[in-house]
């Protein structure tokens, strides 16, 4: 009986032996991507006579190393293709490899990588460039033990909705390649195409990449808002379109305004409304003429607003009227109207009168005569223009003031005796100036009185104790305006007590 089992197993031995000898590892002839998503397709051939199953192992990142899983078993020994919609390959290289079930290192086939694509594009120069790789990323590139020899890398692309084809063959030393014939707003894919050095009919695909070629959207519009003069600098603002994906704006000036535009300011922002004070303009002595402009990624200026400019106000008084002249507002289309607005005195401003030219006339100026009355007249100018699409843009004005001479006039007696008619001396003024003094002295030379006020009226006092004698007293009055000279009127004043 032991010598029966003996022999059983001494045969068994020799028969698996001789099994193992005969085996014949599997050939993986590729690793093809063959869909956007990153499905990898498996080709192999078999020339063993086994019937044990295939299994299908491919590598994955696990607890920070990499390691070998197996992911299918074959069981159908005609099979020779599998699709792993599971790879992903659409995002990093994967290799493979085959192997019989239970029989060893042995019956392990050949590794397969897949090939995985890169592209970066170069907006300026209008260049995409590829790159890939038969190894994996860990995260420099880590070369598997993959024995296939490639012949030569084809590189394909599609335009749109065309019909892929190859621009470029690289030998298989070369997995760079720049497609220099890129045109804007065309959407490319790209893919790999391996071939076999040993069997040329042998191609293994790498992923698809794609890209919309375009730069980012430049603004449909930048509409000058407001140019406003205040305190002799010029405040500016601008509104960018909200198509706007840009992220940089120039704002150029110029005193002329065909003439050589500098920047002045870079704006580096995503909101949609400029703002800027250009405190090193002097408005009330020069024009400006400003546009902003958007730059692209090539540091390109592309959309540019329209041009405009400061209105210089000049005030000159003829007669007692207001001269007013100013620039034109050089906006386009040329629909500008001006209002001209003005003020007395500290009273607000109030729109006076507009014009669809660059002067005008105050002759109003007498309805403001009378006593107490400021002799300070402020204007400024709103030019308004209206653009296409209902976009519109506004320049307003430095201020300017002028002071109207007064008409004087001066009683030559009065009744200080308290029953309140006439018994107050002051001068009478068609305006009142900016700068006013009035002294009373008596025949002694003594200052019995003195004011700087216009309003404050002398009531026959001395120094504002007790009232003076009656009789004859000397004044001293000094008006000025800051655009007119020095006006002194001396005079007697007559004080009566009937």
């Amino acid at each position: 009986m032991k010598k029966y089992l003996l022999f059983i197993i001494t045969v068994a031995f020799f028969s698996y032996s001789a099994v193992a000898q005969d085996i014949s590892p599997p050939e993986l002839l590729n690793a093809t991507v063959v869909n956007d998503a990153g499905d990898v397709q498996l080709t192999w051939q078999r020339t063993d006579t086994t019937n044990a199953d295939l299994l299908i192992s491919r590598d994955y990142y696990d607890a920070g190393d990499w390691v070998v899983g197996d992911i299918k078993t074959i069981t159908d020994t005609s099979q020779t293709q599998w699709i792993d919609a599971d790879s992903e390959a659409n995002s990093k290289t994967h290799i493979y490899k085959l192997s019989f079930k239970d029989m060893g290192d042995e019956s392990e086939s050949n590794y397969f990588n897949t090939i995985y694509t890169q592209l970066e594009f170069d907006t300026c120069s209008k260049e995409i460039s590829l790159i890939w790789t038969r190894h994996v990323d860990e995260p420099s590139w880590k070369d598997y033990n993959d024995t296939i020899s490639i012949k030569e890398f084809n590189i394909w692309r599609k335009v749109n909705n065309g019909t892929p084809s190859i621009i470029g063959t690289n030998d298989e030393t070369d997995t760079t390649f720049t497609d220099k014939n890129v045109n804007y707003n065309d959407s490319l894919k790209y893919y790999i195409e391996a071939v076999r050095a040993a069997d040329t009919s042998i191609k293994s695909h790498s992923n698809r990449v794609s890209i919309y070629t375009r730069m980012p959207y430049d603004p449909d519009y930048i509409n000058p808002d407001l140019l406003k003069v205040k305190n002799n600098n010029i405040n500016l603002q601008y509104t960018i379109a909200e198509n706007s994906e840009l992220k940089k704006y120039k704002l150029l000036r110029s005193e002329n305004y065909e003439g050589t535009y500098d920047t002045v300011h870079t704006f580096n922002t995503s909101e949609n409304t400029l703002n800027y004070t250009d405190d090193k303009a002097s408005p009330s002595k020069n024009i400006y003429y400003y546009y902003v402009a958007s730059i692209n990624q090539c540091n390109h200026l592309t959309t540019k607003s329209d041009t405009t400019n400061n209105i210089r106000l000049q005030l000159k008084s003829k007669n007692a009227t207001s001269v007013l002249d100013w620039n034109e507002f050089r906006i386009t289309p040329a629909n500008v109207t001006y209002k001209i607005f003005r003020k007395n005195g500290i009273n607000p401003y109030s729109e006076l009168s507009s014009s669809y030219s660059t002067n005008y006339t105050d002759n109003e100026l007498d309805l403001f005569s009378g006593r107490d009355s400021s002799g300070k007249f402020c204007y400024y100018i709103k030019a308004h223009g209206q653009l296409n699409e209902g976009q519109s843009s506004l320049s307003v004005s430095n201020k300017q003031c002028l002071f109207i001479k007064p008409n004087i006039f001066i009683p030559n007696a009065f009744t200080p005796n308290g029953d309140t008619k006439n018994d107050k001396f002051r001068p009478v003024l068609s305006f009142l100036p900016r700068d006013y003094r009035l002294i009373i002295y008596n025949r002694s030379g003594n200052k019995v009185f003195e004011t700087k006020k216009p309003v404050k009226p002398w009531k026959g006092k001395f120094q504002g104790q007790h009232k003076v004698s009656a009789g004859t007293y000397i004044y001293y009055l000094e008006v000025k305006n800051p655009d007119h000279e020095v006006i002194i009127r001396r005079g007697e004043i007559n004080v009566l007590y009937p």
